[in-house]
Protein backbone atom coordinates (compact mmCIF):
# COMPACT_ATOMS: atom_id res chain seq x y z
CA UNK A 1 0.00 0.00 0.00
CA UNK A 2 1.50 3.32 -0.97
CA UNK A 3 1.58 6.38 1.20
CA UNK A 4 -1.19 8.34 -0.65
CA UNK A 5 -3.67 5.49 -0.45
CA UNK A 6 -2.97 5.07 3.26
CA UNK A 7 -3.44 8.79 4.04
CA UNK A 8 -6.54 8.93 1.85
CA UNK A 9 -8.14 5.97 3.59
CA UNK A 10 -7.20 7.41 6.99
CA UNK A 11 -8.81 10.77 6.11
CA UNK A 12 -12.00 9.12 4.79
CA UNK A 13 -12.14 6.88 7.85
CA UNK A 14 -12.06 9.84 10.23
CA UNK A 15 -14.76 11.66 8.25
CA UNK A 16 -17.02 8.59 8.20
CA UNK A 17 -16.96 8.10 11.98
CA UNK A 18 -19.95 9.86 13.57
CA UNK A 19 -18.98 12.33 16.19
CA UNK A 20 -20.61 12.07 19.61
CA UNK A 21 -22.11 15.45 20.44
CA UNK A 22 -23.53 15.96 23.91
CA UNK A 23 -27.23 16.85 23.87
CA UNK A 24 -28.55 20.02 25.41
CA UNK A 25 -30.12 19.50 28.80
CA UNK A 26 -33.90 19.46 28.81
CA UNK A 27 -35.53 22.73 29.81
CA UNK A 28 -37.01 22.60 33.28
CA UNK A 29 -40.78 23.03 33.42
CA UNK A 30 -41.85 24.54 36.71
CA UNK A 31 -44.95 23.36 38.54
CA UNK A 32 -47.16 25.89 40.22
CA UNK A 33 -49.30 24.29 42.89
CA UNK A 34 -52.53 25.96 43.96
CA UNK A 35 -54.37 25.12 47.15
CA UNK A 36 -58.09 25.56 47.33
CA UNK A 37 -61.52 24.22 48.06
CA UNK A 38 -63.08 24.55 44.60
CA UNK A 39 -63.77 22.00 41.92
CA UNK A 40 -60.51 20.72 40.46
CA UNK A 41 -61.74 20.82 36.85
CA UNK A 42 -62.33 24.59 37.16
CA UNK A 43 -58.70 25.24 38.10
CA UNK A 44 -56.54 23.23 35.68
CA UNK A 45 -55.30 23.73 32.15
CA UNK A 46 -54.14 26.80 30.22
CA UNK A 47 -57.63 28.43 30.34
CA UNK A 48 -59.15 27.67 33.77
CA UNK A 49 -62.74 28.70 34.50
CA UNK A 50 -61.88 29.90 38.00
CA UNK A 51 -61.39 33.71 37.80
CA UNK A 52 -58.47 33.88 40.24
CA UNK A 53 -56.52 31.13 38.50
CA UNK A 54 -57.31 32.64 35.12
CA UNK A 55 -55.95 35.99 36.33
CA UNK A 56 -52.76 34.30 37.56
CA UNK A 57 -52.17 32.62 34.19
CA UNK A 58 -53.00 35.81 32.28
CA UNK A 59 -50.41 37.70 34.35
CA UNK A 60 -47.80 35.04 33.65
CA UNK A 61 -48.61 35.21 29.92
CA UNK A 62 -48.14 38.99 30.01
CA UNK A 63 -44.68 38.42 31.49
CA UNK A 64 -43.79 36.12 28.58
CA UNK A 65 -44.27 32.71 30.17
CA UNK A 66 -45.98 30.03 28.09
CA UNK A 67 -48.18 27.39 29.73
CA UNK A 68 -46.74 23.92 29.10
CA UNK A 69 -43.40 25.29 27.90
CA UNK A 70 -42.20 27.17 30.99
CA UNK A 71 -44.67 26.06 33.67
CA UNK A 72 -47.76 23.97 34.42
CA UNK A 73 -50.30 24.31 37.19
CA UNK A 74 -51.52 21.58 39.49
CA UNK A 75 -54.41 21.98 41.87
CA UNK A 76 -54.24 20.41 45.31
CA UNK A 77 -57.72 20.15 46.79
CA UNK A 78 -58.25 20.34 50.51
CA UNK A 79 -59.30 17.05 52.06
CA UNK A 80 -62.95 16.86 53.03
CA UNK A 81 -63.03 16.40 56.77
CA UNK A 82 -65.40 16.93 59.63
CA UNK A 83 -65.21 19.80 62.11
CA UNK A 84 -63.01 17.79 64.46
CA UNK A 85 -60.24 17.36 61.88
CA UNK A 86 -57.55 20.02 61.72
CA UNK A 87 -56.20 20.51 58.20
CA UNK A 88 -52.43 20.65 58.00
CA UNK A 89 -51.63 23.09 55.17
CA UNK A 90 -49.35 22.79 53.42
CA UNK A 91 -49.07 19.02 53.59
CA UNK A 92 -45.71 17.76 54.76
CA UNK A 93 -45.07 16.01 51.42
CA UNK A 94 -45.59 19.17 49.38
CA UNK A 95 -42.22 20.68 50.25
CA UNK A 96 -40.21 17.72 49.00
CA UNK A 97 -42.54 17.08 46.07
CA UNK A 98 -42.25 20.53 44.51
CA UNK A 99 -38.51 21.10 44.87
Amino acid sequence: MDRRAFIGSLALGTLAVPRAVPAQPARKIYRIATLGLGVTSDMVGPQPRNPSHNALLRGLRELGYVYGEHFVTEHLAAPKAGPSATPAWPPSWSVSRWT
